[in-house]
């Protein structure tokens, strides 16, 4: 054999791998559809995620405008692109222990409709958030040694575990609703 049929053998053989991949039929969009896309963050030791589609941004911790007379977990007010946003701190609202402050704080400003009002909120970080995506059919109920005033707000958990947050239902909380009157 000489040099060129081996060479043309070998792109034969490439060509014919590729045509095979190509010819398989779709993915089904079920297939594709039943997936958890969430962005997961850490609070303390445990890792949370809240469904990327409620995510608007994510950026490290900026200043924060105290507000006196709030409950302890309102930090406070942040300016965001010219808007004023409320950032709070989940932990104490899912009953989860103190925590050392982290070394590189973020902020996630989410956007839900909650309480028939779309709500817009920051909520703080410990760490930098990342993207991750899941099985949907792979969540599982919320394990048994969360805290009771968190397990109202979990949609369910992964392998890992991640907690899989109800941004709606807890956005929706009577501590987080501001009266209008």
């Amino acid at each position: 054999m000489t040099t060129d049929s081996v060479g043309r053998l070998l792109v034969e053989d490439i060509l014919e791998q590729r045509a095979r991949l190509l010819a398989r039929p779709p993915r089904r969009r079920e297939d594709r559809e039943d997936r958890v896309h969430c962005l997961a963050f850490h609070l303390g030791a445990e890792t949370w995620a809240a469904d990327l589609s409620d995510i608007l941004e994510v950026r490290p911790l900026p200043d924060i405008t105290p507000v006196p007379g709030t409950p302890d977990f309102i930090l406070g007010l942040v300016n965001l692109r010219g808007g004023i946003h409320p950032v709070v701190d989940l932990a104490p609202i899912l009953g989860l222990p103190d925590r050392e402050p982290s070394r590189e704080p973020h902020i996630v400003r989410a956007r839900v409709e909650a309480a028939g009002v779309e709500t817009s909120i920051c909520f703080l970080a410990d760490g930098r958030p990342w993207s991750m995506n899941a099985p949907g059919a792979g969540l599982s109920p919320a394990p048994d040694t969360l805290p009771d005033q968190a397990r109202a707000f979990v949609r369910g958990s992964l392998p890992g575990p991640v907690l899989i947050l109800d941004l709606a239902r807890l956005l929706g909380d009577q501590r987080l609703v501001v009266d209008q009157e």
